[in-house]
């Protein structure tokens, strides 16, 4: 799989930052397009391959199923609060697992306010986890699954430094700090975004207390 995505995307990786090799961890990134999941994949250390929670509608999907298992994905419902998936997701940390979230939930449009759901903020909080933000460009923005799997493309993943949450550390049950941590997190992915681009906002947005994505 790995070789395919190479071969496919040219897939590049840069940046400062990188997956602690140790503890759980959170690599957090925009999200364009069904690759997405496995570039992140692609560009960490093998040792350290990032499981991913995914809409449960895709998890099911006869033609993407495997992928999904693949990618160590945690069927998540985009409906409402999945306790279920957040339990999933915290043990997975707290076994010091690494974990992929796209913060705004589903594939996006890059010209999209990026507005991030609660959830990394809560997982982050309580796993509790390093998080390291990622800002994938150069791939086909598409919200159809199979086409960015047939295209030719330029990927890069620029990884940053783990975003700083001191200040809400001691507050992962607290729905406020959640949400103020899940829109730190947002704008240190959107600080990677590459300047030949056209950037939306930084992340600030209205409070979203949906479940994790």
């Amino acid at each position: 799989l790995s070789a395919y995505l190479r071969l496919l995307t040219r897939v590049r990786r840069e940046g400062p930052g990188s997956v602690p090799a140790a503890g759980p961890v959170i690599v957090a990134a925009n999200h364009h397009c069904s690759l997405d999941p496995f570039l992140l994949i692609a560009t960490t250390p093998p040792e350290r391959m990032p499981a991913f929670l995914i809409a449960r509608e895709f998890a099911e999907w006869p033609l993407f199923s495997r992928l999904v298992r693949l990618a160590g994905g945690i069927p998540v419902n985009r409906t409402g609060l999945d306790t279920a998936a957040t339990r999933a997701a915290l043990r997975h940390l707290r076994r010091g697992g690494v974990l992929g979230i796209f913060p705004q939930g589903g594939i996006r449009p890059p010209d999209e306010d990026p507005v991030p759901h609660d959830g990394v903020g809560l997982l982050a909080l309580q796993g509790p986890a390093t998080v390291i933000p990622a800002f994938i460009s150069g791939t086909h923005a598409t919200p159809n699954v199979l086409t960015p799997w047939l295209r030719p493309q330029r990927a890069v993943v620029r990884y940053g430094p783990p975003v700083d949450l001191t200040r809400w550390r001691d507050r992962g049950r607290d729905r406020t700090a959640c949400a103020e941590a899940a829109r730190e997190v947002m704008r240190a992915i959107m600080a990677l975004r590459p300047a030949t681009e056209d950037a939306p906002p930084d992340g600030k947005g209205r409070d979203n207390a949906a479940a994790p994505r």
